[in-house]
């Protein structure tokens, strides 16, 4: 169960709780209201019909003693005599209306009303008469006449009205106590709820809530446990949302921990040397091969200058004659009694906005083996293998000037001749990329005739060509560029060639022209074959071919060593193919190499 709907069934239960007792409460209410009221009835009535008793008599009496004073001229008592006419019957009217809500009330009401109204009908006649009350042969008269007299009528009206009170006097004595209760209850409903509302506050606060936070609680303990990498609190159990907050900490924490563990293994275990330092070149750290490259341990090489175990290797010198405390890329000895030779790069990175340096270390030994070893197959080549074959394609050519030799010792000596015009040309080749990758590549720059340039590459390539009777044309424009013509023709030798070997017998190749961005763009354009689109980017690649089954139309140097030349001269080449249609190698070269060196 989610979060909120345990929140809303704990609020739920709560509301239930305070409407039930509010029910009870206020039930309890109506009832002593209800018992209230029939004691207010009660002493409206008591009340109402004493007040009324007292008022008959005042009008009787009024009535007498004005009689017995000769006073009914007097203009006082006359006017006594007209409000007490006036306010006792509409006392009576009262009682009347609000006895109706009980029938004996009602009956000894209208009968008191009855009588009052007999006996003011008689005052009112004796006062026109002139006849007192007390006047024996006019009372006498009027027991002749059937009337009893206001004497009488009074006194039924008093007992009439003294029924009600006797009725009601029980009531009207517990109007206080009831009052006082209904109070009491008022104030019982307001401290309930109130109480009520606290207790729902708190059992909100320490129930529901103190569940709440306590687990989140341990979400936020477990934080610091993972920080201090110690072992976690219990899984908390449940579909609600607390309970995934812990998960996903659980199972991002295992995913931090197996990172960690693998960034720890992949550090230990890296075969090369890898040094943490801080930015002043104090070392932190490292991993067993840097240990045993310092010849140390990590905790015996811990805040030690990592400058005090390196050594340049070759001339190395700051711009300001200066050592820094982080070592510039390049290569060192490293340890002073062991003289490991290393190439040391060092990249920045921040940890709570501190810069460190991860230093890593590659032991060069073998590679510098491997260019020593390379600097002698170089030497072997360009004397002890490149002079020999001069000779023997010398000795070859004189030979073929003997008349004597049958045909068979000529076809034999053609094919000598030409592998070994393939073999100087491959050492050529790989003389040119050893020089290439040493950046010994010298330019003997001079200013040439473009159309000079394709024709002599042309020119080298006829033979060729003829061979397969492919027609080669010249589109180059007369422009003038400073150049280091024997590189040049060799890279449209190479450009040709190539065209020529993978295009069909009786094609057309084209090589033209155009003058580009302060400089010359030549082209060479053949319908051969095209180069697929996924080989496109590592045509220029040593020893790439192509296409398998190429390896026997050259070693794969050739479009390498045009690329060297190129970059040599700061431009660039390129080519651009469709297979089944063709391709257009080309060639950028800027009009002069210094402009390219000075942009």
């Amino acid at each position: 169960m989610k979060l909120l709907q345990q929140c809303m069934l704990f609020l739920s239960l709560l509301t239930i709780f305070q409407i039930l007792f509010l029910f009870i409460v206020f039930s309890n209410l109506a009832e002593t209201d209800e018992r209230l009221k029939e004691a207010q009835y009660s002493n409206n009535m008591a009340v109402k019909a004493s007040a009324i008793m007292r008022g008959a008599g005042e009008y009787v009496v009024t009535t007498v003693v004005a009689q017995a004073s000769s006073q009914f001229d007097n203009l006082i008592a006359r006017e006594q005599f007209e409000e007490l006419s006036r306010q006792v019957p509409d006392e009576f009217d009262s009682l009347c209306q609000l006895s109706k809500q009980n029938p004996e009330d009602h009956k000894d009401a209208l009968a008191a009303k009855e009588n009052f109204d007999y006996l003011k009908n008689d005052i009112e006649d004796c006062i026109k008469k002139q006849r007192s009350l007390y006047d024996l042969s006019y009372m006498i008269s009027l027991r002749d006449q059937g009337r009893l007299g206001s004497i009488p009528r009074l006194m039924d009206i008093n007992s009439s009205l003294s029924q009600i009170t006797k009725r009601h006097s029980d009531y009207a004595g517990r109007l206080a106590a009831l009052e006082k209760e209904q109070q009491d209850k008022f104030r019982l409903i307001i401290v309930g709820t109130i109480g009520l509302i606290i207790l729902s506050s708190a059992l909100v606060l320490i129930g529901f809530s103190r569940r709440v936070t306590g687990r989140l609680a341990q979400i936020v303990d477990n934080f610091w446990r993972f920080e201090r990498k110690e072992q976690l609190s219990p899984e908390q159990k449940g579909e609600d949302e607390i309970a995934r907050v812990d998960q996903s900490f659980r199972a991002l924490a295992q995913q931090l921990e197996n990172a960690s563990e693998k960034e720890k293994a992949i550090f230990l275990h890296m075969p090369n040397g890898l040094i943490v330092c801080g930015a002043n070149g104090s070392i932190e750290k490292l991993n067993p091969i840097a240990e045993s490259m310092l010849g140390g341990t990590s905790a015996e090489l811990f805040g030690v200058s990592l400058s005090k175990f390196l050594s340049p290797l070759f001339e190395y010198t700051t711009a300001d004659g200066t050592i820094d405390a982080i070592p510039k890329p390049g290569h060192y000895l490293v340890n002073f009694e062991s003289n490991t030779p290393v190439e040391l790069t060092a990249n920045a990175f921040q940890v709570d906005n501190s810069l460190k340096y991860l230093l890593v270390l590659v032991d060069i030994t073998a590679k510098l083996e491997v260019d020593r070893m390379k600097e002698e197959f170089l030497s072997i080549v360009s004397h002890d293998l490149q002079t020999p074959l001069t000779s023997i394609m010398a000795c070859i050519t004189m030979v073929k000037l003997d008349e004597a030799l049958s045909d068979r010792s000529l076809r034999n000596l053609d094919l000598a001749n030409s592998a070994g015009h393939r073999l100087i040309r491959l050492t050529k080749d790989l003389l040119n990329v050893a020089k290439a990758d040493a950046g010994q590549i010298v330019l003997d720059c001079e200013r040439a005739s473009c159309v000079e340039l394709s024709e002599q590459a042309v020119a080298d390539v006829a033979a060729l060509a003829s061979k397969k009777e492919i027609e080669i044309l010249n589109e180059t424009l007369d422009l003038v560029i400073e150049v280091d013509t024997d590189k040049v023709c060799q890279i449209l030798v190479n450009l040709l060639s190539n065209a020529i070997k993978y295009s069909a017998d009786g094609t057309t190749i084209t090589i033209r022209t155009e003058n580009i961005d302060d400089g010359v763009k030549f082209s060479v354009i053949d319908q051969g074959r095209g180069v697929p689109e996924d080989a496109i980017e590592h045509v220029f690649d040593k020893f790439k071919q192509v296409y398998r089954g190429d390896s026997n139309k050259g070693t794969g140097l050739g479009l390498a060593i045009c690329k060297l030349f190129t970059e040599a001269h700061g431009g660039k080449i390129g080519v651009v193919s469709e297979v089944g249609s063709g391709s257009t190698f080309w060639l950028w070269l800027p009009r002069s190499p210094r402009q390219q060196r000075m942009s």
